[in-house]
């Protein structure tokens, strides 16, 4: 398995395995802010009726 990887990164560009992976990263994060921000505003309405 391990080999099949290193074979995968040594096919692409490194710079397209950061760039994904930035990418990655970078939707992760704006992704759990959005529901965190989102339930937060719903215990907030919840806790003001």
């Amino acid at each position: 398995m391990q080999a099949y990887l290193f074979g995968l990164l040594k096919d692409v560009s490194n710079i397209e395995v950061l760039n994904l992976l930035s990418f990655y990263i970078a939707w992760h994060t704006i992704s759990t802010q959005a529901v965190s921000s989102f339930l937060n505003l719903n215990n907030h309405k919840l806790s003001n009726e």
